[in-house]
């Protein structure tokens, strides 16, 4: 269990232990809860309306959606598939919908309900996450597009080295944005990027 907590915190994900009681003695069974504040929470979520809206942004020319499974994702793994997939991969970063003949589609149903799959599962299927973006762009059954949502931390030096090493030589622009900078907005803005920093 140490470990598996200790490999998400290296992904971006934040969590705390607690205790199974709070009064009596002590017990043995601890575990972990996802500890996110509400404007992280909220800033992802106002993004990923944001780049669902069908009006889009002047600066950012999203593909549309071509099959089951695309849409904006929250909290999604990135799996390097290259070595399992080969050819398939090219310069692209297949996502969980892409089509197989192993039947991976099929495990990773929930997608196709617009939910990300969780690191656990990616684990079962021993896909092993190599980050998790906060807000990600699918489209085709490919990762088009990730944002980082910025609150109290920067992208970690370590999440970008693990990023770079394994989808920088890809096309997969990943951007960070702060969420001051989201929810300070009433509405939707007509360009997005000129808010973003490029983290590769």
């Amino acid at each position: 269990m140490r470990n598996k907590i200790h490999h998400k915190r290296k992904l971006g994900l934040n969590y705390r232990k607690i205790s199974s009681s709070s009064s009596g003695p002590p017990k043995k069974e601890k575990f972990f809860v996802h500890n996110e504040s509400y404007k992280h929470r909220y800033a992802k979520l106002v993004l990923s309306q944001w780049l669902s809206s069908p009006e889009g942004f002047k600066d950012l020319d999203l593909p549309k959606e071509q099959c089951r499974g695309d849409g904006i994702f929250e909290e999604y793994p990135l799996v390097n598939l290259s070595k399992k997939y080969g050819h398939k991969c090219d310069d692209r970063v297949l996502a969980f919908n892409f089509p197989t003949s192993d039947g991976r589609c099929e495990f990773y149903s929930e997608v196709m309900k617009n939910v990300a799959p969780t690191f656990e599962k990616c684990v079962a299927y021993k896909e092993f996450p190599i980050a998790i973006l906060d807000v990600a762009c699918i489209s085709n059954g490919v990762v088009v597009a990730g944002f980082e949502v910025k609150h109290r931390s920067k992208v970690t030096p370590e999440k970008k080295k693990k990023l770079m090493e394994s989808f920088g030589h890809l096309k997969l622009p990943i951007y960070e944005i702060s969420a001051d900078k989201i929810l300070n907005h009433v509405r939707k803005p007509d360009m997005l990027l000129h808010l973003c920093k490029r983290v590769f």
